[in-house]
């Protein structure tokens, strides 16, 4: 379902679903997250690109907002953090993709179930 969420959205290309690693935030050798988060190769790849900071205060916010998410029982769902609303994936805890807030003035989120302000 994450994946017809992201080829919806306006001006994000294909979506590799493969967890990678997390490009500047804290992971261990398999791609997780030292809080148990996985990033997509796209969202990776956009992190490096776009030199956005996922360091450990961010990154320990957005864990905070995905546990809400899965505590409602929330399988889908965009988090807004600060200047980015990421597209995450509740069950498996994968974060798919981010947009920069000032560059979806035209973006529609479909197929999502939650919105978690983190």
């Amino acid at each position: 379902m994450a994946m017809n969420l992201i080829n919806q959205l306006q001006g994000v290309g294909a979506v590799t679903p493969e967890p990678k690693s997390i490009g500047k935030a804290q992971t261990s050798g398999n791609g997780v997250a030292s809080d148990g988060l996985t990033f997509s190769k796209h969202l990776n790849d956009r992190i490096n690109r776009r030199h956005l900071d996922m360091g450990p205060e961010r990154l320990a916010r957005l864990t905070d907002a995905v546990d809400r998410a899965s505590d409602k029982g929330a399988r889908d769902s965009v988090v807004l953090l600060d200047n980015l609303a990421l597209l995450v994936n509740v069950p498996s805890r994968t974060v798919v993709t981010a947009m920069e807030t000032e560059k979806m003035k035209h973006g529609v989120f479909t197929n999502i179930d939650a919105v978690v302000v983190g």
